[in-house]
């Protein structure tokens, strides 16, 4: 519990805060926090009436339903929280992190959907992810343990073998060492053939547990699905004959680019699979999503040719020969 050390920056205004939060949590919050701890969720009510009460988002500008404050509102909450209760109770993701986000990175028609609720406790801000149930009680290892997890967690450790291993191969056929060819390009094979089981596996989990993805994958996405297999199936025709070895790396990327994107196409609009979150409503504004543009092409410009030689120097053996000129 924290002691009653008061600090520098207290206020009037934030002491008055204070004590409204501080009664508000001795008489509403404390008698009921072993009840909470037995169900695991605070109850709907009790945000509601802290709303009322002017505890939550604090933070949030009037032109929002808010109070207009600043941070030290929310830590003269929080501070009063921790001297009374044990435990927290979600304010200070929902009052602090997802206010935040929404009022940094969130559109004016976001801003002004969300946050009047939120202000009022009508709505709870969290931060989950796609597959996770909101119910805590349900939130368990078995929500990352489940088939189609599984199968995605398989199919992308065994496509990053894949790719590896042609890349290597492709590297000992440029440089004629036959056994190191045969030992990669052997594991190529069964890497890409694992890839291929694994990625048929998930198409066939996916139809019972993901209908709507499925369906894309199967009609919008069927030409990308199509291009994957064949380019898999052409690398591994390559690596068993020994016949166009600088196709392998081209295929493969190419096989592998077209399962990525195939999934995106699939589910398109739909930012996660599953839910009413699009990528426009999900998407940061214009403004932003320009910077992130400008800065990306600004750091590929700058950044990308000397990559690219540096692969191409590597590649023909000029730094080793240069290494190898220094030592002797």
């Amino acid at each position: 519990m924290a002691t009653d050390y008061v600090s520098e920056w207290m206020t009037d205004e934030l002491q008055a805060l204070r004590d409204v939060a501080r009664q508000f949590f001795e008489r509403e919050a404390a008698p009921q926090m072993a009840k909470w701890s037995e169900q695991r969720y605070v109850d709907r009510e009790f945000w509601v009436q802290a709303g009322r009460v002017g505890l939550l988002c604090p933070t949030v500008p009037e032109e929002y339903g808010g109070p207009g404050g600043n941070i030290l509102h929310q830590v003269a909450i929080t501070e009063e929280q921790s001297r009374v209760l044990d435990k927290g109770w979600g304010n200070n993701v929902h009052s602090g992190v997802v206010t935040d986000y929404i009022l940094k990175y969130g559109s004016q028609e976001q801003c002004e959907r969300w946050l009047p609720s939120m202000v009022e406790g009508t709505v709870i801000g969290a931060i989950a992810s796609g597959r996770v149930p909101a119910g805590l009680s349900r939130t368990d290892l078995a929500v990352w343990t489940g088939p189609t997890s599984l199968l995605i967690g398989a199919l992308f450790v065994a496509v990053c073998a894949y790719l590896a291993a042609v890349f290597l191969t492709r590297e000992a056929s440029r440089r004629e060492d036959h056994r190191l060819r045969r030992y990669f390009a052997q594991r190529a094979a069964v890497a890409g053939a694992v890839s291929g089981a694994l990625a048929l596996a998930t198409l066939v989990e996916i139809h019972s547990s993901n209908p709507a993805l499925f369906h894309g994958l199967t009609h919008r996405g069927l030409a990308l699905v199509i291009i994957s297999a064949a380019s898999g199936l052409a690398v591994i025709w390559f690596l068993a004959t020994g016949r166009r070895p600088q196709a392998l790396r081209p295929l493969s990327v190419l096989g592998v680019a077209a399962v990525v994107w195939g999934w995106g196409v699939a589910q398109y609009p739909a930012l996660l699979p599953g839910t009413g979150l699009t990528l426009s409503g999900g998407a940061a504004p214009h403004a932003v999503l320009v910077k992130v543009v400008v800065v990306f092409v600004a750091a590929a410009v700058l950044v990308g040719p000397s990559f690219l030689l540096l692969f191409s120097l590597h590649g023909r053996q000029l730094l080793e020969g240069e290494s190898h000129a220094e030592e002797g």
